[in-house]
């Protein structure tokens, strides 16, 4: 998964909490089209397809925690 830059995730998180491209693009100051550029990188970048459903977001989210939580369980297995 490559990573995100600082205005595709921005475009992203903003997207991921229910707001419409337009709201976007008003709260940023860019043009629409400016939005649905950064939309489309980032779900290119994140494996998701066009529309880019919440689900499948809520989907990487949550395995990213628990790889996380793995993570954090093992370093404290060798204390």
């Amino acid at each position: 998964m490559l990573k995100l830059s600082k205005r595709e995730k921005q475009v992203y998180d903003l997207w991921y909490e229910g707001l419409l491209s337009k709201q976007i693009a008003i709260d940023l100051g860019l043009n629409e089209s400016t939005i649905a550029e950064y939309k489309r990188r980032a779900f290119k970048k994140l494996g998701l397809n066009k529309n880019g459903t919440r689900n499948k977001c809520r989907k990487l989210e949550m395995q990213e925690k628990e790889d996380d939580q793995t993570r954090e369980a093992n370093v404290w297995h060798w204390f």
